[in-house]
């Protein structure tokens, strides 16, 4: 391997990696050798002269074989199908999954066809119960989630408190406790 601008010389890279498997740190290297302190972490982390005394990778970190799974991306650096494919089924639930986990709450679908829950993404599903006894005690947490607030709501106008006292009390608008009083009429009638 070539590098004829380079600060640091293959012996001076051999030297560093013994120190750091001595117990070296960055801030101590880098003023011995003249480079910065990310160099140093750089060839720590196996991002700069990766290769170095070392027989090319043939498997990728999960023991799969280079030679049946690898590609190169973009930017040129390999990578491994199986991996990939292994994330991507890892990281998002089945459209049946994702349905049966959210049932009885309000779904939409977005125009790429993908189901999203309305109801958790407003907060609806999630009541702590001590955060509403807090707020009906007049000391609201920073934050209530749409739940939260709804009940609270619920119980300080169940006791016969007026809307603008109950805003006030959950020191949040009086809109907000207008609209809620006003779906509790609509559900009733």
């Amino acid at each position: 391997m070539s590098r004829p601008n380079a600060k640091l010389t293959v012996a001076d890279v051999v030297e560093i990696r013994g120190l750091i498997a001595a117990g070296a740190s960055n801030l101590d290297l880098a003023p011995l050798y003249g480079v910065s302190v990310e160099t140093i972490r750089r060839i720590r982390h196996g991002h700069r002269w990766r290769n170095l005394g070392e027989a090319p990778r043939t498997h990728c970190y999960h023991d799969h074989p280079y030679a049946e799974h690898s590609y190169l991306d973009p930017k040129g650096k390999r990578r491994c199908r199986a991996c990939e494919r292994l994330c991507a089924s890892s990281r998002r639930p089945s459209r049946e999954e994702y349905l049966a986990k959210h049932e009885g709450h309000e779904l939409r679908t977005r125009t790429d066809g993908a189901v999203f829950c309305l109801s958790c993404w407003r907060g609806e599903a999630y009541v702590d119960e001590i955060a509403v006894e807090r707020a009906v005690a007049g000391d609201p947490p920073e934050y209530l989630t749409v739940a939260e607030r709804a009940e609270a709501i619920d119980r300080l106008l169940a006791t016969g408190m007026s809307q603008l006292a109950a805003a006030r009390r959950l020191k949040i608008s009086g809109r907000t406790v207008q609209r809620r009083a006003a779906e509790l009429r609509k559900a009733a009638a």
